[in-house]
């Protein structure tokens, strides 16, 4: 790693899936660098957060696959300005060794979130074409590792350009719903029109005009039991899901605006399960 480091600040669509609360369970947990091939994690509300060294400063990073940016909140910004030269902050870059140039947005609504910023889509397929994510050895793995699972397919939407989003397609009570695969997000979270209306395909176009449209708030304060269901050769049964629009209304208006449309599936599926993505195959695998 190289001693000084600038973040480049970009703007362009972001999502972001994060909650309010902050339950951190292992604060002591030894640092990372960005040219790691392994990193450690702990939780917080079941949520994989890292702790990465630039320069002298450590930051808290949550590794979210429900965003498609990698991004500081302003609390992490605030954080690092000290370490820089300030005329050089609009053109901060990180240079990460294996993995080339981290490329980071601003996020200036803090959230009153435990962490500094998101590792997102962008940082996980630029180091690694298959990462590993041992939910029992809270581990990220960069590395080679064979996972014995059945392979699911998985539906990649970019739009407009930037980087994608990934769709994982269940089987639900002899109903057929897309969730978006979401590592940030502690709980299976339901789209607003879930009782109502079928899963819509995700494609791009339907996506750019969901998060251009105004956003109706449903009020759907309630949690769900789901029926028994099956997902990568796993049997999921007493899974509780929440209704997007209450775990989820203060999350930002773009991912308020994706979520009424589409379901989420996050820590429920994925505990004490190694769960491995692959970015050439586009294909996700969970198993124990």
């Amino acid at each position: 790693m190289k001693k000084i480091f600038k973040i480049f600040v970009f703007i362009f669509i972001q999502i972001i899936f994060t909650n309010c609360a902050s339950t951190v369970m292992e604060e002591n947990l030894s640092y990372n660098s960005f040219d790691d091939d392994k990193f450690q994690f702990y939780f917080s509300n079941e949520r994989p957060i890292v702790k990465i060294k630039i320069n002298d400063l450590v930051l808290n990073f949550l590794v979210d696959t429900g965003a498609n940016a990698n991004f500081f909140i302003y609390k992490g910004i605030k954080k690092l300005l000290p370490y820089l030269p300030k005329e050089e902050f609009d053109t901060i870059k990180l240079s990460g060794g294996k993995i080339g140039t981290i490329k980071f947005i601003a996020e200036f609504d803090d959230k009153n979130t435990e962490y500094d910023g998101v590792l997102g889509i962008p940082f996980l397929s630029q180091k690694a074409d298959v990462v590993s994510f041992d939910y029992k050895a809270r581990e990220i793995l960069f590395l080679p590792m064979m996972v014995e699972g059945k392979e699911e397919p998985l539906i990649p939407v970019s739009v407009r350009g930037h980087a994608p989003l990934y769709f994982m397609t269940m089987q639900i009570e002899n109903r057929k719903e897309f969730f978006l695969f979401d590592t940030g997000n502690e709980i299976i979270a339901l789209r607003s029109n879930y009782d109502n209306e079928k899963s819509i395909y995700p494609s791009e176009d339907f996506i750019f005009n969901l998060l251009n449209n105004d956003y109706k708030k449903a009020n759907r304060f309630k949690t769900v039991k789901l029926p028994t269901f099956y997902y990568g050769g796993n049997i999921y049964k007493d899974v509780r899901a929440v209704y997007n629009d209450f775990i989820f209304s203060k999350a930002s208006i773009s991912a308020r605006r994706l979520l009424s449309s589409f379901s989420s599936a996050g820590y429920p599926l994925f505990k004490d399960k190694i769960v491995q993505i692959d970015f050439k195959k586009n294909t996700l695998i969970i198993a124990e």
